[in-house]
């Protein structure tokens, strides 16, 4: 998966650095500077978008994320135990077993 973020910071001589900078899965981070001053930006000042594109080969909600809700549930210990160790066996958190088992149950309805 990767995430990009548009961030930017002021250099020695004053003037205004942008950074892009691409989270990578597993913790590794990726950074490149983009429009690091006016003239950089200028080539897309005159950009035109095309009058029509072609997603014929595109894929609806390829990046759709399902939005999680933090939430506090009391459980029993032995079920949090036999998720816990589940989790451990399978390298996955527990709280993806429990949302996936309960998911699973709501389509059994």
């Amino acid at each position: 998966m990767l995430q990009s973020m548009y961030t930017f910071h002021f250099g020695r001589d004053g003037t205004r650095k942008g950074i892009y900078t691409f989270h990578l899965c597993r913790g590794r981070t990726k950074r490149g500077i983009f429009m690091s001053n006016i003239k950089d930006r200028e080539k897309f000042d005159n950009y035109e978008m095309k009058e029509e594109y072609d997603f014929s080969g595109g894929v609806r909600g390829r990046f759709y994320k399902p939005k999680k809700i933090p939430t506090t549930l009391r459980l029993d210990d032995d079920i949090i135990l036999y998720f816990k160790k589940r989790a451990s066996e399978e390298k996955v958190p527990y709280q993806t077993l429990i949302n996936a088992f309960l998911r699973k149950e709501l389509k059994a309805v």
